[in-house]
């Protein structure tokens, strides 16, 4: 009977690696994938808060060109960005500053892209009317369900577009609503 033994442990083996597989592809699922569905567009001018890599700042680019700005700030707290080669977001404005000195006026971008959550309140007035805040949350991270992000988003005054992705991966898009003048 040693044989059923091995076969066992052969078959259990495969069914873990399989569900090991699945599981590590959901947790795993590259930022610059999420990046693709905030939904950037060409022209918009846009603000990447936090640290971004490489291949992520170079998507975010892609997706403005040609005609739009993206501009790159690592907030004090926030820790500082992943990849600071050269060729890294060669067409993005990089600084560091701290969220009570941002050197941006309100309602100056389209569009921000936030990987923290603890900065949604300071970085709403930045947005233009109907500019949109993606919220990216990347697998193993630690952030809550995307309900607490849609939730909290809406606390802070915006508008719940969207919340594409799965599992612990998922972007969370909302807009800033446009404020219409009282009838006269």
């Amino acid at each position: 009977m040693p044989s059923v033994g091995v076969g066992w442990r052969i078959a259990a083996g495969t069914v873990l690696f399989g569900l090991a597989f699945l599981f590590g592809r959901a947790l795993g699922r590259r930022r610059g994938d999420l990046v693709h569905l905030t939904g950037l567009r060409n022209g918009h001018k846009a603000l990447a808060v936090g640290p971004n890599d490489t291949a992520d700042l170079e998507a975010m680019e892609r997706m403005l060109s040609p005609d739009g700005q993206l501009v790159q700030i690592t907030l004090e707290g926030i820790g500082p960005a992943v990849d600071r080669s050269e060729g890294a977001g060669r067409g993005a404005t990089r600084s560091i500053c701290e969220p009570s000195k941002l050197p941006f006026g309100p309602e100056t971008f389209d569009a921000i892209i936030l990987g923290d959550p603890a900065w949604i309140d300071v970085l709403v007035p930045l947005l233009r009317p109907a500019g949109v805040l993606s919220l990216i949350q990347a697998g193993g991270r630690g952030f809550g369900q995307a309900a607490h992000r849609r939730r909290q988003l809406s606390d802070a005054g915006l508008e719940v577009i969207d919340s594409p992705g799965m599992g612990l991966s998922y972007v969370v898009n909302a807009r800033r609503p446009i404020q219409s003048e009282p009838a006269e």
